[in-house]
């Protein structure tokens, strides 16, 4: 099954829910690291958010 759009990813998690948890998850956890890597930038480099 190729996933070439967007609808495609749609349609394939619509026929797969199964496949839903383990996507958020994944992404979950993504996100959770670009928060690790910014708090790193902003508690070891000093340079704060500001």
């Amino acid at each position: 099954m190729a996933l070439e759009t967007v609808e495609d990813i749609i349609r394939a998690l619509q026929e797969h829910p199964e496949w839903r948890e383990p996507l958020l998850n994944a992404r979950t956890a993504a996100l959770s690291r670009g928060v690790l890597v910014l708090l790193d930038t902003v508690l070891l480099d000093g340079s704060g958010l500001v």
